[in-house]
């Protein structure tokens, strides 16, 4: 027959070392309080120990046990008592978690039964050296998981410096204009009105970019090859901000563009302002607040498309950057997808404006 639970085998007052399962993997915070055990990635929930059906804490000797049998085959190898044990019954005793330290002979074959390996067991100087490197390695890993949150730390703190000084050459720029008198309908010759336009544009793209950081970086070359080729880009983002869907007018280098009368008094330009008109109110309607604004100025401005460079790796790794910039700052999917549709947009149009330019030369 198999035993029954009896009493411990311990003194009173004595604690129990070897009682096995969850209970003796628990140790002490600094309060007092008992910690939860320590639980591997590879563990699903409450899997139960294949020796005696406690709650498990791992592979140990090559099968899912509890700390209690894990404990338990270690000592048996460590002090060779493999060989003493004995059974006071049939040698075939129910070994459950009631009834585990009732018998060491059937506890041990059934570790055995199981698949516990004994070879696996080292010996106490092995184990300590084994449980010291242990130790490290979760050290070592903690470490570098901080100086990593240190790392994303340093670089959110560098990106948004980045982001502010985008945003701040860009609102300065935009003032430029405010501070001039602005220009309305009245009696210009239409190269000189748009001459004039242009010539404004260009004042407030060109203070934006003297204002970033990565432009100054480039050579003279490059620079006048950016400003040339991506001044369009940067017009149309600049220029959105000041639609006024009620009216469906823009202010472009400080005159305001009124299609029906640009149709009336400047018919040379006219299509020109026309697709100009039309790609501003494109960009407008994604909404776009000025942060979002001033790093799409920043990515038309560093757009390498069909420009001439001296260095196009230096100015293709700053595009990334600041391409990877705007991402960070319109974190979520909806506005990540506006900023990419709005880049899309931008480079259309641009491609859009220059047509017009060619067409309006023709005309004149």
């Amino acid at each position: 027959t198999s035993p029954q639970p009896g009493p411990s085998r311990t003194s009173r007052g004595q604690k129990r070392k070897c009682s096995g399962g969850v209970k003796a993997s628990y140790k002490r915070d600094k309060n007092g309080k008992k910690k939860s055990p320590y639980t591997p990635s590879y563990m699903s929930r409450d899997e139960k120990c294949v020796v005696c059906d406690d709650l498990a804490t791992g592979y140990h000797y090559r099968r899912m046990t509890c700390e209690g049998c894990k404990g338990f085959f270690r000592r048996t190898y460590q002090r060779n008592k493999q060989n003493s044990y004995t059974c006071k019954f049939s040698k075939n005793c129910v070994i459950n978690k009631e009834t585990r330290n009732a018998c060491q002979y059937c506890r041990h074959k059934k570790c055995l039964v199981k698949g516990m390996c004994p070879d696996l067991v080292l010996d106490e100087i092995a184990r300590r050296q084994k449980k010291r490197l242990i130790q490290l390695n979760r050290q070592k890993r903690a470490q570098n998981a901080k100086e990593e949150e240190q790392k994303e730390q340093m670089l959110d703190k560098e990106n948004n410096l980045r982001v502010t000084i985008t945003y701040n050459a860009y609102v300065f720029s935009m003032n430029l204009t405010m501070h001039q008198r602005e220009e309305d309908l009245g009696d210009w010759d239409p190269i000189q009105r748009l001459t004039k336009m242009l010539d404004n544009c260009m004042e407030r793209v060109a203070s934006f970019a003297t204002q970033l950081p990565d432009y100054m970086k480039m050579s003279d070359a490059d620079k006048c090859a950016l400003l040339k080729g991506s001044f369009t880009d940067v017009l149309i983002v600049m220029s959105a901000e000041h639609y006024n869907p009620q009216t469906n007018q823009v202010r472009i280098g400080g005159f305001l563009v009124d299609l029906d009368k640009e149709r009336e008094h400047y018919p040379v330009t006219y299509q020109l302002m026309e697709v100009l008109h039309r790609n501003i109110k494109l960009i407008s309607k994604f909404g776009f607040n000025r942060e979002s604004l001033s790093l799409l100025a920043q990515n038309g401005l560093f757009k390498i498309n069909n420009i001439d460079l001296e260095d196009p790796d230096a100015v293709d790794m700053i595009k990334g950057e600041t391409l990877h910039l705007s991402f960070l700052y319109d974190g979520s999917k909806k506005k990540k997808c506006l900023q990419t549709r709005g880049m899309v947009a931008v480079v259309v149009a641009a491609q859009e404006v220059q047509i017009g330019r060619a067409s309006c030369r023709e005309r004149v």
